[in-house]
């Protein structure tokens, strides 16, 4: 009898369960942000440097802050993948799989970082050259100026700017 128990004993002393690990990338380009892993290159669209591994967390994230610096994590909530969160000093963006939070910089959430290959930057110079030329009224010491009020008309003139001093009487 006193083997029995012993048997039986063992049997559920062995049994062991198991815990699912997941990876996100985790850092910060933050120099001055504790409590993630320093890396200057974590602003990277296609980052893939310091990696964390944590068991029971399901879902990696990446923070874009206001102030244009990066940090990406591992949450252990269950977050829907491409969940977007909205805070006052940052936008979160959310992501369920092993490094997926990499490639992205929470455009799905509207954040204005562009993505490389998506957005093209375009500068262009418009000069414009009015019709006929700018008319302006020139008069120091006047106190209207009238339709009979000779103007100032000069080819570069684009606009006029009118100055009032009130630091006398009228």
């Amino acid at each position: 009898m006193v083997m029995l128990l012993i048997v039986v004993g063992l049997c559920c002393a062995l049994q062991v369960t198991t815990a699912e690990s997941y990876t996100c990338y985790e850092c910060t380009d933050d120099p001055d942000q504790g409590g993630h892993t320093y890396d200057p290159n974590c602003g990277s669209y296609h980052y893939q440097g310091h990696t964390q591994t944590k068991i029971d967390y399901v879902s990696c994230g990446i923070y874009i802050w206001n102030n244009g610096y990066t940090t990406r994590f591992i949450a252990g909530n269950a977050y829907d993948d491409g969940e977007c969160r909205y805070h006052p000093t940052h936008t979160s963006c959310l992501c369920r799989g092993a490094l997926c939070n990499t490639d992205s910089f929470c455009d799905q959430c509207g954040y204005p970082r562009p993505t490389p290959g998506t957005t093209e930057a375009i500068t262009t110079t418009v000069t414009t050259t009015p019709a006929t030329p700018t008319k302006c009224y020139s008069c120091i010491g006047c106190f209207s100026v009238e339709e009979g009020t000779t103007p100032v008309v000069e080819d570069g003139f684009t606009s006029c700017m009118t100055t009032v001093y009130q630091d006398r009487p009228l």
